[in-house]
């Protein structure tokens, strides 16, 4: 399953109320078309905020899907007071170059044997 990670470019007084929205965001859309988003977590540390994404389908279509989600355009509206940078949250194509501008590209992703996988 590809696991992806979003930045969250959050500016830095501004962590607590970035944690805060987060916390009180309510769930994207779990399946769409050939999409299904199977989790998604954000973690923090010293202000930096990245979210993971673990889903199956393409990720243009991914992205499609959570742009038109209402919970990411609600976190969004909420968020753009604290983020860095300057996105229109209420435009499907603001919350395009979101995506487009923060994903984060895969170093290495490991992963051990599940149960039933091996020979």
């Amino acid at each position: 399953m590809p696991r992806y990670a979003l930045l969250y470019p959050v500016k830095p007084d501004k962590a607590e109320i970035a944690q805060r929205i987060f916390v009180g965001s309510g769930d994207p859309p779990l399946v769409e078309g050939g999409v299904r988003l199977h989790s998604t977590s954000v973690f923090s540390k010293n202000g930096q905020f990245v979210r993971i994404l673990d889903l199956d389908g393409d990720l243009s279509a991914a992205v499609e899907m959570l742009s038109r989600a209402t919970a990411v355009h609600d976190v969004g509206r909420q968020m753009s007071q604290v983020f860095e940078g300057d996105y229109d949250f209420t435009t499907l194509d603001g919350l395009r170059a979101f995506f487009a501008d923060n994903l984060m590209t895969t170093v290495t992703d490991r992963r051990g044997e599940r149960e039933g996988d091996a020979a």
